[in-house]
């Protein structure tokens, strides 16, 4: 199929969402990216992707992220592999920092059951952290957990073909413009057609992107590690997902799911990256040094010896960290979802639903407007 009512250009968290929600609006719809769904070569991939309600970063993503809990679950219950385990989300940090108190606003103003626990507390309730100081504080919510990345694009991906949106993988897009009233792709396998044109292309985005959203990104490469780790940090002992607000950084992880172990990573941090093809996959020794030093604070029983396993992603940052999301203004039929700054892939199931209702000239149930690519200018 070379024309279609909709283009969709990058099958990746997002694009996937939107390519299946516009094939179930009844539109004909053409996805293209280079690689397969779940690939592990842009910003989707590592096994796991924490989800939480109680959002530090911005109490109005609140309503997005209970929508998107909605279509997670529905999801889940249709595919035979898990995709969303509700394991709980530990989140520690100074009482006067950026996440703990974000956390709190974020439950007051929404309802959201979570747990305050003051230092000790934190000590007594969880004794697998090795250090906890006096002016910290943690919040628990127990509905956060774990989504499987990979196989949650490739779920999403596979209900858009099966409602009929033609997914065509190993296309590289070289550009595209506008002509007579349509979009004009340009890719290596022949041009595409289509009335609109999405834009979802994660790390390319800069390559992509209208010049004047493309210049407002940086993409920053980040380094994830799997350590082994003591029974008492596995998912199975009921050790939660985690985050700590460090004085140098944000750092995460999650319990040992399995035999690649104890995974970490640094939020904060992480080097530039122009070329996404040409991203370095190698261990990179600060990255490294970094993350075993917060686990030697905190996680003095995980063996930071020798990773067990490693690999890299891309965050695709904007300038205030949030998405950008709608039409472009100024060009006709063209809409943008980019920029989910490295904290979006929980969000994506709302995120595409309101994208694609933009698309097909519809008021999107949840009010995105903050989002707008046009709030830079």
């Amino acid at each position: 199929m070379n024309a279609a009512d909709v283009i969709v250009v990058g099958l990746g968290g997002l694009g996937a969402v939107v390519a299946h929600d516009l094939a179930r609006s009844g539109a004909r719809v053409v996805a293209l990216d280079r690689f397969a769904p779940g690939h592990a070569r842009g910003s989707s991939h590592g096994r796991t992707r924490v989800i939480r309600k109680a959002y530090f970063e911005h109490v109005s993503y609140v309503p997005l992220l209970e929508r998107s809990y909605l279509r997670w679950t529905e999801l889940d219950a249709e595919h035979p592999e898990t995709l969303l385990d509700l394991c709980g989300v530990l989140q520690v940090g100074p009482r006067d920092g950026v996440v703990v108190p974000g956390v709190l606003q974020a439950a007051a103003t929404h309802a959201l059951p979570i747990e305050h626990l003051g230092a000790a507390a934190l000590r007594a309730h969880y004794p697998e952290i090795a250090c906890i100081a006096d002016h910290e504080e943690g919040v628990y919510e127990p509905s956060g957990g774990i989504l499987a990345v990979e196989t949650c694009v490739r779920a999403w991906a596979s209900r858009a073909e099966r409602l009929g949106a033609h997914l065509r993988t190993g296309v590289s897009v070289h550009g595209y413009s506008h002509e007579r009233d349509r979009w004009r792709v340009i890719t290596d396998r022949g041009d595409v057609f289509a009335e609109r044109l999405v834009l979802c292309p994660g790390a390319w985005a800069c390559q992509l992107l209208p010049t004047h959203l493309s210049g407002l990104l940086t993409v920053k490469r980040k380094s994830l590690f799997w350590f082994g780790a003591p029974a008492g940090l596995s998912r199975t002992a009921g050790f939660p997902v985690w985050l700590f607000e460090e004085p140098d950084g944000v750092f995460y992880g999650f319990p040992s799911l399995d035999e690649h172990g104890f995974k970490v990573a640094e939020h904060s941090g992480g080097q530039d990256c122009s070329t996404p093809l040409a991203l370095d996959r190698r261990v990179n020794a600060d990255d490294r040094a970094r993350v075993s030093d917060l686990l030697s604070r905190r996680f003095a029983s995980v063996d930071t010896s020798a990773p067990r396993d490693h690999t890299a992603c891309m965050y695709t940052l904007t300038p205030d960290e949030h998405p950008m999301l709608g039409a472009v203004e100024g060009f006709h039929h063209l809409y943008v979802g980019a920029g989910l700054s490295g904290h979006g892939f929980k969000m994506v199931p709302a995120l595409g639903e309101a994208l694609a209702a933009q698309v097909v000239g519809e008021r999107p149930a949840h009010d995105v407007n903050w989002l707008s690519p046009d709030r830079f200018r």
